[in-house]
């Protein structure tokens, strides 16, 4: 049986790879930072609509009370407090620096010092 030469190259994604084994922990680190940006990304209507729901008098959604369960109780004895809470979170959210923008300018401070 005759070996073609496509059969003895490694994988074009696993030469590609190669090349980034010397940066391994800086690309790690922004793949977390990019994907930390999409999840916030996601998560940026969320608090927006909790308040609509909650002043137009609708529950809070099951999922949020699975995670944080004392907004329950909360909600059922402190109603501002809990309005006050998931404005504050919407903010920050909002407030926090983007993460792509941080990433960018990262790897443009490291390229050039390198």
């Amino acid at each position: 049986m005759i070996q073609t030469n496509a059969a003895r190259q490694p994988g074009l994604l696993r030469w590609t790879l190669s090349f980034l084994q010397p940066y391994r922990a800086k690309v790690t680190l922004l793949t977390v930072l990019l994907a930390s940006e999409i999840a916030l990304g996601w998560l940026q209507p969320w608090p927006l609509a909790i308040v609509l729901d909650f002043l137009t008098g609708n529950a809070l959604p099951r999922a949020l009370t699975r995670v944080v369960p004392w907004l329950t109780t909360l909600a059922a004895t402190h109603r501002f407090a809990l309005l006050v809470t998931i404005v504050v979170a919407g903010i920050t959210s909002r407030r926090a620096p983007p993460t792509r923008s941080t990433a960018s300018t990262w790897t443009r401070t490291r390229s050039r010092t390198s």
